[in-house]
């Protein structure tokens, strides 16, 4: 008999908990079945490999990671419409989710809240602050002329897919690997709407693709959004964070600028190579983490192992409007061509009750800096 395979995953989700203001995650760890060693989700009744039942003595119910006593709570942030934290003791606030309070609802709604104990907005602080110390490096010489010139045939403009229809609508290119690609850490620098005093606040879609050629000339920014970006960019509801005008509606595929009355921050991730991975499945986790923390906080990532897919939920929209045009059609450590599309809601019951949770804890969070605003 071959030994049993590891799951990718430790621990599930089966509902929200804790007061108002300070809502987390209830998991259930994995169990191991006592007569062939074979871990089982904590859903499983019985063995998946043996079919024995599920021991009935022992707890795997866990908190997850948080300190039932802890005073922290969340607020509402008016000036960027988003989500912070405060101490109800001491009164110190910040915008990191702290590792008391544990881990966030499996799904947050309006606002996200972020990962405990993640220091997401002190390092990209810190290292927009390092990247506006030099100059935009270009990209590329030139533009491809297949970017932006005229194709011929190209005589009506379809408004639902933002494009003329023309030669180059081809659903077989979604499969062919970018041909370049940003490096955050050696593309991001200082450019002309970083200037005191510039207009500009949009972010470069060349930039983000890996082929800007006008470098510290350019009039959008080459750096990741900050906080404070974030913040103000989301309050345009009618844009994204390139400038493009959003629709009504999300598109049938999923794909494009996305809509203005869905504030979607999950991205569906598909084609990852679930083959190579096979030996220890979580490293698969940890390395669509890595690709896609680079280009803002990263709330929660759900990969459907059957299905050699994932879903990246962000704390902010901004950030995932990003990311859903850098990591397209790029690979992660293998030779991935990934597609990103914007995600469905999720149907899962505890995601539902999650959602509704978080938005009511966003309700209460709201009226008290109504209230706040009326005091002062």
């Amino acid at each position: 008999m071959q030994p049993p395979r590891k799951l990718h995953r430790s621990a599930t989700t089966t509902h929200t908990a804790g007061p108002i203001g300070a809502s987390y995650a209830i998991s259930e760890k994995n169990w191991r079945c006592p007569s062939c060693k074979a871990e089982n989700f904590s859903k499983r009744e019985r063995c998946l490999r043996c079919r024995t039942k599920r021991p009935a003595d022992r707890n795997f119910q866990v908190q997850g990671g948080g300190n039932p006593n802890h005073k922290w709570r969340e607020a509402l942030d008016p000036q960027t419409n988003q989500i912070y934290y405060y101490h109800l003791e001491t009164g110190a606030t910040q915008w990191d989710r702290p590792k008391e309070m544990g881990e966030a609802p499996l799904a947050t709604g309006w606002f996200g809240r972020g990962a405990a104990g993640s220091t997401a907005q002190k390092d990209l602080d810190e290292k927009n602050a390092e990247y506006l110390k030099r100059p935009a490096p270009k990209q590329a010489d030139s533009l491809a002329k297949r970017d932006i010139a005229y194709q011929e045939g190209s005589h009506e403009y379809n408004i639902w897919y933002n494009k003329f229809a023309g030669d180059y609508w081809n659903s077989e290119k979604s499969y062919e690997p970018a041909e370049t690609r940003c490096k955050v850490a050696l593309h991001a620098g200082r450019t002309r709407a970083d200037k005191p005093g510039a207009k500009h606040k949009y972010f470069c879609i060349w930039w983000a693709r890996g082929k800007c050629a006008k470098g510290e000339k350019c009039n959008n920014y080459h750096r990741i959004p900050t906080y404070a970006d974030c913040g103000h960019l989301e309050k345009e509801m009618l844009r994204d964070v390139f400038g493009r005008e959003r629709h009504a509606s999300q598109r049938d595929d999923m794909d494009g600028v996305g809509s203005f009355n869905d504030s979607c921050r999950t991205l569906y991730v598909g084609r990852l190579q679930r083959s190579r991975y096979m030996d220890n499945p979580s490293e698969l986790k940890d390395i669509v983490t890595k690709h896609f923390s680079e280009w803002g906080e990263v709330e929660h990532i759900n990969i459907i192992w059957r299905l050699s897919i994932a879903f990246v939920r962000y704390r902010f929209r901004t950030h995932a409007e990003l990311a859903k045009v850098a990591m397209n059609q790029q690979a992660l450590d293998e030779d991935e061509v990934l597609m990103i599309r914007w995600a469905y809601e999720d149907p899962n019951p505890v995601a539902k009750e999650a959602i509704k949770r978080s938005n009511a804890d966003a309700v209460v969070a709201a009226i008290k800096s109504t209230l706040n605003q009326a005091q002062k």
